[in-house]
């Protein structure tokens, strides 16, 4: 499996995010020692737009891919779609965001397993179950009238009992998960064939609603967060000694 992990050096929402100190490394580093340490990455790959980053994941010891600049905006499907041609025809990729920097390379290796026994499978990304159900949300229209985000009914074989969602008890919906950022696997052929990264068969990978391997960094909240999870003793992968790191 070939790991490649996208950092931009354009982050909008925390500046120089991945280059952003946690527990003295860059953010940027622990994505490079999960892959590490889940013993079945043939390679390394950190595909950046910037000099800085290329330069710090050098020094982590990850090969460097060069990609033209990008914006927040741009899917990552946009620079994946060049990036695969170096590989073979038949690699997995792992697409692995700094953005969650608690994700261990055993929950990596976990991973590529399940994939491996889906056989047929375009792709495996990782879920958790929301905390607040979709079925409660509303977009406010014009006129400042709002509308339910999913206008569907419960079922439960009594009209008299079925309501909208918005309106029904949560223990009768159904139960929804939210992707999170930190890995998603694929195939050279799955972005090739599909132009995705997903593909249309997805394998699900769960993880606990509350675990810290679902973080994804993306505010100063976020950022916070990590930082206290840090302070009571949650582990980071652990980073090999680097000189001048």
């Amino acid at each position: 499996m070939i790991a490649i992990i996208p950092a931009r050096g354009g982050s909008e929402r925390i500046p120089r995010k991945n280059l952003r100190l946690l527990a003295g490394h860059p953010l940027l580093a622990y994505r490079i020692a999960a892959a590490k340490a889940s013993n079945c990455c043939d390679e390394i790959i950190v595909a950046t737009d910037d000099d800085e980053i290329a330069q710090v994941g050098a020094r982590y010891r990850a090969t460097i891919l060069r990609r033209a600049r990008s914006t927040a905006a741009e899917p990552d499907i946009a620079w994946l779609r060049l990036a695969v041609k170096i590989l073979a025809p038949d690699a997995i990729v792992a697409l692995l965001r700094p953005t969650a920097p608690f994700l261990t390379g055993h929950r990596v290796a976990l991973a590529l397993e399940r994939f491996r026994a889906a056989h047929g499978a375009h792709s495996l990304r990782l879920i958790r179950r929301v905390r607040e159900h979709p079925g409660k949300m509303w977009m406010v229209q014009r006129y400042e009238r709002m509308v339910p985000l999913l206008p569907f009914r419960t079922h439960t074989g009594d009209d008299r009992n079925d309501a909208r969602w918005h309106s029904a008890p949560t223990q009768q919906l159904p139960v929804i998960y939210m992707q999170t950022a930190g890995l998603e696997i694929t195939t050279r052929q799955t972005i090739e064939q599909t132009d995705s990264i997903a593909g249309t068969s997805v394998v699900p990978f769960e993880l606990p609603v509350d675990s810290p391997e679902a973080i994804d960094i993306n505010t100063e909240a976020d950022w916070v967060e990590a930082e206290r999870l840090v302070a009571a003793g949650v582990p980071l992968p652990a980073i090999e000694a680097i000189e001048g790191a």
